[in-house]
């Protein structure tokens, strides 16, 4: 069932705007964030919830088990909803799925949906191949 979004698609392109930069630049991105702010892991039945979980999440993979960085290639905008297309691109640095930090290299595409209501991110569904990403850590 289709819900009208309160979020024009120019208020929604000025909050991913503002968001994927503060992503991109290291800055304060969890601030674009709903405080219930739901964010599902599409290659598992993991969904995380409020503004904190979400925010250690990205943290975890961009941080912690990666040095890595989005790279953006394509954004899409509608009435509250948006689409990033990107390339995750670092080194394996730390622990992930069981497979200790290697130090290879990793560069792969993945996409994220985006809900979006009253200027603030809602949802979002992460698709992150993490067959690709685990067979370019030595994992399989």
């Amino acid at each position: 069932m289709f819900v009208q979004s309160k979020t024009s698609v120019e208020r929604t392109q000025t909050t991913m705007t503002a968001y994927l930069q503060d992503l991109l630049g290291g800055g304060p991105y969890a601030r674009h964030f709903a405080d219930d702010v739901v964010m599902t892991l599409m290659w598992t039945d993991q969904v995380l919830r409020g503004r904190d979980a979400v925010e250690q999440m990205i943290n975890y993979l961009h941080q912690q088990a990666f040095a890595a960085r989005p790279v953006l290639k394509n954004s899409f905008v509608g009435e509250g909803q948006a689409v990033a297309e990107a390339d995750f691109v670092g080194k394996h640095s730390g622990e992930f799925a069981g497979v200790a930090a290697s130090g290879k290299d990793v560069n792969m595409p993945y996409c994220v949906v985006y809900d979006l209501d009253e200027d603030k991110i809602t949802a979002l569904r992460l698709y992150f191949p993490v067959d690709v990403l685990l067979q370019q850590i030595g994992a399989k």
